[in-house]
């Protein structure tokens, strides 16, 4: 299993996961880390979805743009770089969850309104999968907020017992 360490605000000090479930699971007791794991398995799914969502798009413009005689470089760039941001996204969701998805959303609003302002037609064409894309993306975005809400409640607890523990052993 890989062994990801969560990093501190300040930067001052890794703890990795696995220290802190263990934790977690010493001092808390079991439900905590049932939730904390129940909520990265859920942005786990979210990640799936964004990946998702990134590569449909990307095959959907380029059926668009296959299709129209009229497609020059410059629309083949846009989509090449649209689809690189949201792979990196995807990535960055690794890292910052929440911030990926606020972002991925953004974007994904932000071109579908592009889309609706070039093309009356586009308004209405697959409003009922880019919504339920929408939803998804809202969904993934609170699990990714709990995850770290979560993680970072835990690593200030972990760390308050541990100099809480090294406090004891010095005046011993």
């Amino acid at each position: 299993m890989l062994e990801r360490n969560l990093i501190l605000d300040d930067d001052r000090e890794e703890v990795s996961e696995e220290t802190l479930l263990s934790y977690t699971f010493r001092n808390r007791g079991r439900e905590i880390k049932e939730e904390y794991e129940k909520h990265k398995k859920s942005l786990k799914s979210a990640r799936t979805i964004m990946l998702v969502i990134a590569i449909l798009g990307l095959l959907a413009d380029i059926f668009l743009l296959a299709n129209d005689p009229y497609t020059d470089g410059v629309s083949w760039a846009i989509v090449a770089g649209y689809f690189s941001i949201m792979i990196g996204l995807y990535v960055l969701s690794f890292r910052q969850p929440l911030l990926a998805f606020v972002i991925f959303l953004i974007l994904f609003l932000g071109m579908w309104i592009l889309s609706i302002l070039g093309s009356t037609d586009e308004a209405y064409r697959g409003i009922f999968l880019r919504g339920l894309a929408v939803f998804l993306l809202i969904k993934g975005a609170v699990s990714a907020g709990r995850v770290q809400g979560t993680r970072k409640e835990l690593v200030s607890r972990y760390l308050h017992e541990r100099e809480r523990e090294e406090r004891e052993q010095a005046t011993e």
